[in-house]
């Protein structure tokens, strides 16, 4: 029976990936492919950022 090994990348060798159009996080010390966010996504962030924005607006 064979056996997965698997090895934690090294520093540089994840800041490579990070180097990529791809997004990545790591998870458990192993890399992981982030999916692509949509376009819808985009608004409902930039609509949460806006009205965080104006809450927060003279509170500091």
């Amino acid at each position: 029976m064979s056996q997965i090994t698997r090895s934690t990348p090294t520093e540089p060798a994840f800041f490579a990936l990070i180097g990529r159009e791809e997004r990545w996080e790591l998870i458990g010390g192993e890399p992981v492919m982030m999916a692509p966010t949509t376009q819808r996504h985009a608004n409902i962030i930039a609509n949460v950022l806006a009205a965080l924005h104006v809450q927060l607006r003279g509170t500091g």
